[in-house]
């Protein structure tokens, strides 16, 4: 069975390296005509997590007042992803943004900023690459790669 391309995207923004699910948000709202409620997100993600090309963890910026546990979430439901950071992606459903950022060094004055993630990551599994690798996938892929 063929993922659906928002499915594959997904799966693409993630083949360098674990994303925060902002990072993926952004990568996924891109296949829709129209920008997506982020609430559509974790029911795709579910999906992937199902099929065993994903795995989630939470993990706290303490610098940024972050308080809850590091933890890997095991999800029953799509609405459990969001871990103990259920809040924070209400705000960021709201923004659609990072909910904050901040200038690193290296960055211009004036820079937007580096986003901040809110605390939950994802991350693709080698069944997840083995599927996201697939040729049946080429129609996907950017017209550069083809």
């Amino acid at each position: 069975m063929i993922l659906p391309r928002q499915r594959w995207i997904i799966l693409d923004s993630l083949a360098d390296d674990e994303e925060p699910l902002e990072g993926v948000y952004f990568a996924w709202r891109d296949v829709f005509a129209e920008s997506p409620d982020p609430r559509g997100l974790p029911v795709d993600l579910f999906a992937l997590y199902r099929a065993g090309f994903v795995t989630f963890r939470q993990a706290p910026i303490r610098s940024f007042g972050q308080t809850f546990e590091k933890k890997a979430i095991e999800p029953e439901c799509p609405k459990d992803i969001l871990g103990d950071c259920t809040s924070a992606f209400t705000d960021f459903r709201r923004k659609r943004d990072y909910l904050h950022r901040c200038c690193l060094p290296h960055e211009e004055p004036g820079h937007r900023g580096t986003g901040v993630p809110f605390g939950i990551y994802i991350e693709m599994t080698p069944e997840g690459r083995k599927e996201w690798d697939r040729t049946e996938y080429r129609s996907y892929w950017p017209p550069e790669a083809n």
